[in-house]
């Protein structure tokens, strides 16, 4: 009888092999998205001299490599490594935003010459449009203290406002762009274009030339994370429950001229499903948002980030289901 260490071990190495099947028959289409991102010839050998990986962290002691992959129990595995470092100290001393800084500092990426082939590699997972709607609630939604809701807005809101806003909206989208306009900002966006919090997982962590022997998904992490400590031997790898944004009820603005209060830590975490204070699930703010969609939109939007759902085996299923299939508008 295998023990729950050993089936963990079997699904991670399962996870692994799709990912590498993937890869394999999507090699075409990859290569010319890898060369537009790096700015070479459409050729391997260009783009693996080229590609860099800003996204990979690395403990040399331990040998150990992390894809940090934005909206994706990040903060958590931020102050985990902290403790691993010895550097508790900044976990409370440090604005929580700039923790994602000085950790690239204490853990460098890889030279493109250096070999981590032998180094164990891990990144966590969500489903990509969980993930998208986590980033468009934390960084153009998120008007709270600690948000960095002001250089958004100057760096994408105004603009996808001024190019896809067709219709009047509520007061209170004056400088917010719909999810709605954020979406189909995306399906007109070429990916190496995108901001690093809705960038696919396939650009951000390389998985075609990074190999990870360890991907866990959010919504399993509490049991996954046992199997990176039992790996690693670092129990400060344990998640814990944190977030960039403070812990706090944010009144969100609905196109439907509502007000609903969510709260946010609950939803952006995520490392369990569970309803926050007025009782509303993941799959109801889910739906709030997906249902400004319409079933077109909703498939390019699909089309974007089909390698990731491939790649992870992830469905389009439920958010087909909250889509506004008889619209066109």
């Amino acid at each position: 009888m295998f023990s729950k260490m050993e089936l963990i071990g079997q699904q991670m190495a399962e996870r692994s092999a799709r990912v590498e099947r993937v890869c394999q028959r999507h090699s075409t289409f990859l290569l010319q998205q890898y060369s537009m991102w790096v700015g070479t010839p459409a050729n391997w050998s260009a783009v693996n001299r080229s590609l860099s990986y800003p996204d990979l962290l690395v403990h040399r002691d331990h040998r150990l490599v992390w894809c940090k992959v934005p909206k994706v129990a990040s903060t958590s595995l931020v102050h985990g490594f902290m403790r691993v470092l010895g550097r508790d100290d900044l976990i409370a001393s440090v604005p929580r935003g700039r923790l994602h800084n000085i950790i690239r500092d204490l853990m460098p990426h890889p030279s493109p010459q250096e070999d981590l082939s032998s180094f164990i590699a891990f990144l966590v997972i969500r489903h990509p449009f969980q993930r998208l709607l986590s980033a468009y609630r934390d960084k153009l939604l998120n008007r709270l203290e600690h948000s960095q809701f002001v250089w958004f807005r100057d760096q994408y809101g105004s603009s996808i406002i001024q190019n896809h806003r067709r219709h009047p909206q509520p007061q209170q989208y004056r400088d917010v762009p719909t999810f709605k306009e954020f979406v189909e900002y995306l399906v007109v966006t070429p990916v190496w274009k995108y901001n690093e919090h809705w960038r696919p997982y396939y650009l951000t962590c390389a998985p075609c030339h990074q190999r990870y022997s360890i991907i866990m998904k959010l919504d399993s992490i509490e049991l996954e994370s046992n199997y990176l400590v039992h790996i690693t031997g670092l129990h400060e790898l344990s998640p814990r429950h944190v977030h960039a944004t403070i812990n706090t009820t944010y009144t969100y603005p609905s196109s439907g001229n509502k007000h609903n209060k969510f709260e946010l830590s609950d939803f952006q975490v995520q490392l369990l499903h569970r309803e926050d204070r007025t009782g509303a699930s993941d799959s109801d703010i889910e739906s709030n948002f997906f249902s400004e969609l319409n079933v077109q939109l909703l498939m390019k939007l699909y089309s974007v980030y089909k390698i990731d759902f491939e790649m992870f085996d992830f469905s389009i299923s439920p958010f087909d289901t909250y889509v506004r299939l008889n619209k066109k508008s």
